[in-house]
């Protein structure tokens, strides 16, 4: 929760409108984030660390975290009255003791032909 809140101020001052934060549609699937970048609808997955000990955020991110994502992503879409362009980012959240939040924002981590059917 704490990284999410520091995920949505980060992409803000990068600027990003945040426009949901923890939607778990009724469908299934959940979206830590929904953003706008510009035009495009962003579905962004925050992964909040303490250390490198458990791997990279990309790789945190598997196929069945992907499958929620995208269930949660599709849904979002399915209420909007047109298609717009989307996208998968992640934000990882870096906490060490003692210092500010470390960001590393990856763009389009995955495409939606990456994704398992729901």
């Amino acid at each position: 929760m704490y990284g999410e809140l520091a995920a949505a101020s980060f992409l803000r001052g990068e600027g990003f409108s945040v426009l949901r934060r923890n939607w778990r549609p009724v469908r299934g699937g959940e979206l830590d984030l929904v953003c706008r970048d510009g035009n495009c609808l962003v579905f962004v997955e925050v992964k909040t660390r303490t250390g490198n000990s458990y791997g990279g955020a990309r790789r945190a991110v598997d196929a069945r975290k992907r499958a929620l994502i995208r269930r949660g992503a599709a849904e979002w879409l399915r209420q909007l009255p047109e298609p717009v362009p989307s996208r998968y980012d992640i934000v990882e959240v870096l906490y060490r003791e003692g210092k500010p939040p470390e960001f590393r924002h990856i763009r389009g981590a995955f495409r939606e032909k990456d994704l398992p059917a729901s």
